[in-house]
Formats: structure tokens, C-alpha cells, sequence
């Protein structure tokens, strides 16, 4: 009876499995089920933000609107006043050096 009055189906299929002598077990199970799925929620979401952030600090290495582009040497090329993503070059080859720097 108090199974078909919980609509939540991950809330009837746990509880249901769940062998309860008493109304308290069968609401102690479920408080700590729910405690359980939320520090699994919170841990899971943390890990999606710290991942997400690694991944913007490594896109975003160059910044239009503070970075001096005449101060900018691209890897690509070597020359100064562009930054790669703006070569006209296509990119090295895996496991080719990377170009020096070219006096100009």
C-alpha cells in the first residue's frame, strides 16, 4: 500500500526489493536511498564543472579583447602579429617540432 502510493519509479522499484518488516524500515530505507542518490548527484555534477572549467582555461588561451596581437608569436610559423588559430598555414604534423621564432 504505501509502495502504490509513491509515484517516483526509482523510489518503488528500490523499495519493493527492499524486505520491510515496518512502515519506519521501509521510510528509514528510503531516506537513506535518497541520501545516498544525492552525494552521488553532487559528486557527479562537481566533477562535470571541473571538467568543463580545465577544458575553457584550455580553449581560451588567447583573449581578443586583452590580448596584444603584435606581441603574439604563432607556433605555426614562427612569425610575430597573428596567433595560430590566424595562419595561413595548415598545422604540423604530429610529432613535428614546433616552429622557432623568427627574428624580425
Amino acid at each position: 500500500m504505501i509502495i502504490g502510493d509513491i509515484t517516483e519509479e526509482k523510489w518503488q522499484i528500490a523499495l519493493a526489493t527492499q524486505n520491510s518488516i515496518t512502515v519506519e524500515e521501509s521510510i528509514d530505507r528510503a531516506t537513506a536511498l535518497g541520501a545516498i542518490r544525492s552525494v552521488k548527484q553532487e559528486n557527479k555534477l562537481k566533477f562535470q564543472s571541473r571538467f568543463l572549467n580545465t577544458r575553457m582555461e584550455q580553449r581560451c588561451k588567447y583573449n581578443i579583447a586583452t590580448d596584444d596581437v603584435l606581441n603574439i608569436t604563432c607556433w605555426r610559423c614562427g612569425y610575430k602579429s597573428h596567433a595560430s588559430f590566424m595562419c595561413i598555414l595548415p598545422p604540423p604534423e604530429r610529432e613535428s617540432p614546433i616552429a622557432l621564432p623568427r627574428n624580425t
